[in-house]
């Protein structure tokens, strides 16, 4: 007999943390489900402990290999290979408390129309010995707030107020649905390998199968990165890069939300705007982002004038250089070299329509 609920569990470089997190499903007060490990070309501690738990509970453990490296190819492949009726998603070094999967298979048998439960969530510290954050619901950075008020704006002429009232972010350790509600969304999409925004984009595409639900209960720890692992996992995805994922992620949900209404324009280009002042700011962290970040906060400007908090940031760019990371808040300049970039990304980045970079041959 299959198992009810599937954990999805994708496999890098958790190393030990690793077993904390198996150990965490295993205590679960739910007990009908089945542990998928996702090999995604995992580092060799990771697959040592992943082998030792596999071999002591191989009635309730497997593990199965994704080569193609990246998140969603990883979780897609998962998904996939699941045995049960539901999927639970957990990142490889996050911890369940004990009741996360009575309370939200519960939940969602109780609400069949739900296309995922979610819950809040503790941040922890990277060795587990501090609770940094209690009960954290929705995103903690204010402009992925006003994104996530924005983003349930792309449903309103399909969703009455209450369906969108019920959309919101949360991380995908927290992440339960049904399998084939996740396959008839088309499971992650593979054009943000290795990672980055992935997860957002694919709460977009669920969220126009069913509402949503956050249980208002903390069921999840998330770990915080030590030093060690932030440096490992900017190394796979630079901040320059990021930039590069964002207008792949932007030109996505363009591609598929533009089609659907008129009224679907006018929110993407608040999005735009928004992301523009966001990735114009975070530019200003660099040295050699001067440029590019004044430009895009520019571009923000001239795509949304009447938002008070982008002209406060565009008048700002007009003083020294030197007193950026004062009135721009942050502690120093990033030495980091923005080689990556070609001549015309200022211009090119959110263009509009949007198209992606690769698609592009002139400024526009």
């Amino acid at each position: 007999m299959n198992p009810e609920i599937s954990v999805v569990i994708t496999l890098y470089q958790e190393g030990e943390l690793l077993g904390e997190t198996i150990d965490s499903v295993l205590d679960q007060t739910f007990q009908n489900f089945e542990i998928v490990l996702v090999d995604n070309n995992a580092f060799p501690e990771t697959i040592s402990i992943a082998k030792s738990y596999a071999g002591r509970f191989p009635d309730r453990i497997r593990i199965i290999k994704e080569t193609v490296q990246g998140i969603c190819s990883a979780r897609n492949t998962g998904i996939r290979e699941s045995r049960g009726a539901y999927i639970a998603l957990l990142d490889g070094d996050d911890i369940l408390k004990p009741g996360r999967l009575e309370r939200q298979i519960a939940v969602m048998k109780g609400r069949p129309d739900l296309s995922m439960v979610t819950c809040i969530h503790d941040r922890i510290s990277f060795d587990n010995r501090e609770v940094l954050q209690q009960d954290v619901c929705g995103p903690s950075d204010a402009t992925w707030r006003q994104f996530e008020k924005e983003f349930a704006k792309l449903f309103r002429t399909r969703f009455g107020k209450d369906y969108l009232a019920s959309f919101s972010f949360q991380p995908p350790s927290t992440f339960f649905f049904k399998k084939e509600t996740a396959i008839k969304a088309g499971l992650f999409d593979l054009r943000l390998n290795p990672r980055w925004g992935e997860e957002v984009e694919f709460e977009t595409r669920m969220f126009e199968h069913g509402p949503f639900y956050c249980i208002p209960e903390s069921l999840v720890l998330y770990r915080t990165n030590s030093p060690e692992a932030k440096k490992f996992k900017d190394s796979q995805i630079p901040g320059q890069e990021r930039f590069l994922q964002d207008h792949k992620f932007f030109t996505i949900l363009w591609e598929h939300f533009a089609p659907l209404s008129k009224e679907n324009i006018p929110v993407l280009k608040k999005i735009r705007a928004l992301w523009l002042r966001d990735i114009g700011h975070r530019m200003l962290v660099y040295r050699q982002g001067k440029s590019i970040g004044d430009t895009l906060i520019k571009r923000s400007l001239k795509a949304d004038p009447g938002d008070i908090t982008t002209w406060k940031f565009y008048l700002k760019t007009f003083f020294p250089h030197f007193l950026y990371p004062k009135i721009f808040w942050f502690q120093t300049f990033n030495e980091q070299p923005l080689d990556k970039f070609d001549r015309d990304f200022q211009f090119k980045f959110l263009s509009w329509p949007p198209r992606f970079l690769e698609e592009q041959k002139t400024v526009t």
